[in-house]
Parts: C-alpha cells; structure tokens; sequence
C-alpha cells in the first residue's frame, strides 16, 4: 500500500488539496453568511430604531377627584411590571424603559405674537429615578400647599374630599435654558395657560441645564430642552416643554382634564443583542404582545403598543434569507465540482494501476482485499484533507462545524477510489478468481471443460 502510495504521490496530493479546499469553502461559506445575516439584522434595526412604546392610561375612579400624591411610585411599578412581563425574546434585546407623563398640548398665551400659534405641554420623565440636571436659576418644582385632598391610601375609603373635587394649587414647572430665554421667563412668573378654554395656574419655579444632554430620556419628551419651533410668519407654530417633578406631578393631573395626560413607557432597543436567528422568534414576540396588551401583567387596563419592531425584523429576514439562498446554490455547484475532481482524480490513480490490480486480481487477490487497501488509502487523503481544511477554515472563521455539510466531500473521497479499483480489477479477469498455482490454474481449466 505505501509503495503504491509513493508512485502515485501526485494525484494523491492533488486529492488532499482538493478535500482542504473544499472543507474550507464549506465551513466558511455558512459561517459568513451567518456573520452578515447578523450585521444586516443588526443595521436594519440601528438605522429604524424602532423602539417598543406601551401607552398605559391612568385609572380613573368615580366620584370626586383627589390629589394623586403616589402617581411617580406607580409610574415606576408599573415600569417595573412591563419589563418583568415581557416575553423572554423581547426581554433579551430591550433596554429598560423610559417612562414619560405628558399633558396634551395647552394653549399657551405670549406677550408677543413673534412665536406665532404657541403650546404648551408639562412632561414628567423617568428613567430609574428623574433625571439628572443642574439649576441655573430657582429651584425644583414643588408642591403649593392650598388645601388640595391626597389620594386615599389603598384599603381606605375613598371620597375623604366630600361631594366636590378637591381645589389644586398652582402648577410648578421648569424650564430649560434655551425655553427660558425664549419666554422671557424665570423663577415665579406665571405663564398663561388654557385648556379647553379654562385658565390653568402655572408658576415657573426654576431654570435647568441637563447634566448630560444626550441622555435619551430628554429626547422622550419634545421640546423639553430646546423649543420647537416650526414654519413662519402667519404660519410659525412654537412647541415648549415644562418639567414637573415627583412632587408637583401630582398637581399637574389634578389641574388638567383626566383624559390630557398620557402615559408612555418606551423600551429602547438593543442593536447590538439582535442576530440572524432571533429576528423570527422576536418578531412573532411582538406580534403576540399587540394582538394581547393584558399579557404584559395589566388585566383590565387598556393599554396599547406601537412600534415597527416587528416589520423592520421581518423585512431584514427576508432579504437575509434571499441572500443565504444565493449563498446556498453557490457552495451546492463548488461541492459539486469538488466531487466531479475528486472523481477525475481516483480514475487517474485507478488507471495508472490497472496493471497492478489486474495481476493481484491473477495472483488470486479478493475483491474484498483490494477495496480494504484502497479505503484505508482514502481513508488517509480524507483525514489529511479534512484535517487541514477544518484547521484553516477555524483560523480564517472561527465558528461551529457543520459535519452534515463535510459528509459529501468525504463520501466522494472515500468511495471513488476503492469503488473504481473494485470494477478495474474484476472487470481485468473477466470477473473470475484465478489460483496462482499453474497446476491449480490446469485442474480448474478441466473442470470447466468437463462441466
């Protein structure tokens, strides 16, 4: 078997190559497509930023309205209880929600009419605590004590503010730098506010500078730390954010109508957590938390959630999948042409040894015994083969080893040779045994005859 080995070197090498080559491409083939299926979903969820908002209303109750002293502590539960009630694929590629209280936009009366149709919204933002910001001028907004009943503490009864509403105080708010310096306001003016034309007490309290600026929770609530300002002349629309605080949120739902504030928790998402194979399950996970809003911990509430998360990862997978498919019918023609080479190869090493496998076939050599010795041959080139093209394909790719996809290179290589020297030797004797013994040889001749 060596002796043969050393004659025919050439093809024999010519065949390692070929399986290293081929274990190469397929192994690293999958593995780069899975990579760019990974940057694609990845990119197609950075550019749309398609966050999860989970608008929650407040729950009125009946009879005369009181003042809601624990409102941040709810807003925060209930944040606590969105994020532990979301399904574990979402979970995964969610960052932990920003929680926004916001007014709808009240009419806002200016001493010029430069700023045009002019609103404003008082917005409350939450991401594990208020926050951070540092008071240029005044204070934070507070709470005006004028008599305004609490809330009933859970289990009490409720209506401790007899058959009216209880009377809120003046509503503190904060403006930012940029919103101050256009209303010409600051600590203790009042702004004129109306909603539905009903004045409001609105009183600024103080002046602040966010600690970091690109904080996303300040991006939550527009206009928040830079006006809006929008079209001109006639036409110039002007949008100012306030800030409340833990303390005059409370005041701030007493003071407006119950269905002007709104309450949003938004999840952010992760880009980086997303890879090729979580966009389906992830998808489908949206997909059964908008169709049933209570499955995020809140019976009876009638939340709603928006987002484009859903559409965004179905529309990367599908081009994803297009590519994969490309991907698929390229590596399916190289290993295809890798076995017809592996093919070509073991006739090149059958037929220089036709003549050594005819007259092993003479010498009395079984079928069995030729297609041993030439499958412990192959058996070598595939292991020498795969061997390099496994350790090339790791360095060059790291990644799992799909061995389904190697079993057709290594069939090739280990049948082509041992199943083409079995048809060489049987067909080079008619496919008859001959002893090796001229006497033997003479006795099997008269045999045949006289049968």
């Amino acid at each position: 078997v060596l002796g043969r080995a050393r004659a025919d070197a050439g093809p024999l090498v010519l065949a390692v190559v070929v399986v290293a080559l081929t274990v190469v491409l397929t192994l690293v083939t999958p593995r780069l497509a899975d990579r760019t299926a990974d940057a694609a979903v990845r990119a197609a969820v950075a550019a749309a930023q398609p966050d999860v908002v989970v608008t929650v209303p407040f729950v009125e109750t009946d009879g005369p309205r009181v003042l809601p002293t624990g409102t941040a502590d709810e807003v925060a539960d209930v944040a606590a209880r969105l994020e532990a009630a979301l399904p574990e694929e979402l979970g995964a590629v969610l960052d932990p929600p920003l929680a926004t209280v916001a007014t709808r936009r009240l009419r806002l009366t200016l001493p010029t009419g430069e700023l045009g149709n002019s609103a404003l919204t008082l917005s409350w933002v939450w991401r594990g605590g208020p926050p951070e910001a540092t008071w240029v001028d005044g204070r934070a907004p507070e709470v005006v004590d004028t008599g305004a009943v609490p809330a009933p503490e859970e289990g009490t009864e409720e209506g401790t503010g007899g058959d009216t509403d209880a009377q809120a105080g003046p509503v503190e708010v904060a403006l930012s730098e940029a919103s101050a310096d256009l209303l010409a306001a600051g600590p203790g003016d009042a702004l004129v506010v109306h909603d539905a034309g009903r004045a409001l007490d609105v009183v600024v309290s103080g002046v602040f500078r966010p600690a970091d600026p690109a904080d996303p929770v300040w991006a939550h609530a527009p206009g928040l730390l830079e006006p809006r300002v929008r079209g001109s002349g006639l036409t110039t629309e002007t949008l100012v954010a306030a800030l409340l605080s833990d303390s005059s949120l409370p005041v701030a739902r007493l003071t407006v109508e119950p269905s002007a504030t709104t309450r949003t928790y938004t999840f952010p998402v992760a880009p980086d957590a997303f890879d090729g194979a979580t966009a389906q399950p992830v998808a489908a996970a949206v997909a059964g938390i908008q169709a049933a809003p209570p499955a995020l911990g809140l019976p009876g509430v009638e939340a709603r959630v928006e987002t484009r998360l859903g559409d965004v990862l179905l529309d990367a997978d599908a081009q994803v999948r297009v590519a994969q498919a490309q991907a698929a019918v390229l590596l399916a023609g190289v290993v295809s042409v890798a076995a017809l080479v592996l093919v070509l190869t073991a006739r090149l090493v059958v037929r220089r040894r036709a003549a050594v496998l005819a007259h092993r076939r003479a010498r009395g050599g079984t079928l069995a015994g030729v297609a041993a010795e030439l499958l412990a041959e192959s058996l070598v080139v595939a292991v020498l083969g795969g061997g390099a093209g496994v350790a090339v394909a790791a360095s060059l790719v790291p990644g799992p080893t799909s061995w389904a996809g190697l079993a057709p290179v290594a069939v090739v290589t280990l049948v082509a040779v041992p199943l083409l020297g079995v048809l060489a030797s049987a067909t080079a004797t008619g496919g008859r045994r001959a002893p090796a013994n001229l006497h033997q040889r003479r006795l099997l001749g008269r045999a045949r005859r006289l049968r």
